[in-house]
């Protein structure tokens, strides 16, 4: 069904972007393959807002109080991740959490067509193993934590 609690505190998707400024400082702190200690999650505490932050290729998870919000981290972020992670640079600068759009939130229901959905047809056959970047950080965790 989804993450809906992390550390036992309930998760919600975030509702407006979060605008982050990365300094050089975050980026000589960082940490590689840490979704708690990387460039992003210490940018993210350093406001004084956010009491934590978890880093994932495709989600960001920031605590604010005595709640989690789930955002969907941008492209930009994730290519800057991936450089980082296997030991490239992270450029500083002026990024934007975006909140999890409607289509892609859990709802625990099944999406979709029923059935196969026509995969023969597409596929003709096995799916295709899909493609998994090396090197990085593990992908967000589906099951409470």
């Amino acid at each position: 069904m989804g993450l809906k609690h992390i550390e036992g505190l309930p998760i919600e998707n975030a509702k407006k972007a979060l605008h982050l400024i990365i300094t050089e400082q975050d980026v000589q702190e960082g940490n590689f393959r840490d979704p708690e200690g990387c460039v992003i999650a210490r940018s993210c505490v350093r406001n004084g807002i956010v009491q934590k932050a978890k880093v994932y290729i495709s989600t960001t998870y920031i605590q604010v109080k005595d709640k989690w919000y789930r955002y969907r981290t941008p492209q930009a972020l994730q290519r800057e991740l991936v450089s980082f992670d296997r030991g490239g640079e992270f450029y500083p600068g002026k990024y934007k959490l975006i909140p999890v759009s409607p289509s892609h939130q859990s709802t625990g229901r099944r999406q979709g067509t029923k059935g196969k959905g026509g995969i023969k047809e597409v596929y003709a056959g096995k799916r295709p193993t899909p493609h998994v970047t090396e090197s990085v950080r593990e992908h967000a965790p589906t099951k409470d934590f």
